[in-house]
């Protein structure tokens, strides 16, 4: 099933879904709860699913996006996170090749999460399934049994880096953080 939180939207987007996909299932918040807190409550009011796929309105998704995503967490039962590869929806302007949002995240030695890619010019370096540090929130899927084990995002942190907080908390506990590039979102 599909469930939308809106976090206290006024675009009109509430009443447009309402219209065009009366079979979704919205969560509408009062406020801007944040992306952690917004999705914590779903987490906490969606029973009996085996995954969470988390999708940030600004991102276009291919039909099978899904799908490839939900093959690759249950490629290994331990895997608690899939991220897809993210490119920018625009292109270089030199080249017109596309240009690369996410291709999972890496952690420097200061301890500062990165975006692995960010900028590059996507000539499939990336295109590989591996273990990394991080994924993006924007979109990510994430197994429902390991992310309530880590009681899911930190409701401390309003916008940005919660993503990354959890995958790390999520290998803490022994969980893997997956990417999947054969699997493009774009941005």
């Amino acid at each position: 099933s599909v469930v939308v939180v809106d976090n206290a939207s006024t675009d009109g987007s509430v009443e447009w879904l309402q219209a065009h996909y009366p079979q979704v299932s919205i969560i509408q918040n009062e406020k801007n709860l944040g992306f952690g807190r917004a999705n914590n409550r779903a987490f906490h009011e969606i029973s009996n699913v085996s995954y969470f796929a988390l999708l940030n309105s600004d991102m276009s998704v291919g039909p099978d996006w899904l799908v490839k995503l939900v093959e690759s967490a249950e490629s290994d039962e331990r895997i608690a996170a899939v991220g897809p590869k993210i490119l920018y929806a625009r292109k270089d302007a030199r080249t017109g090749k596309p240009l690369i949002n996410s291709a999972g995240g890496v952690i420097d030695r200061f301890d500062r999460g990165f975006d692995r890619g960010e900028g590059e010019i996507d000539r499939g370096q990336y295109d590989r399934q591996e273990q990394v540090r991080f994924v993006s929130g924007g979109a990510m899927l994430l197994r429902a049994e390991a992310v309530r084990e880590v009681e899911g995002f930190d409701e401390r942190m309003f916008c940005y880096y919660e993503d990354v907080d959890v995958c790390l908390r999520l290998a803490e506990k022994g969980w893997k953080i997956w990417y999947d590039g054969s699997v493009v979102v774009f941005h």
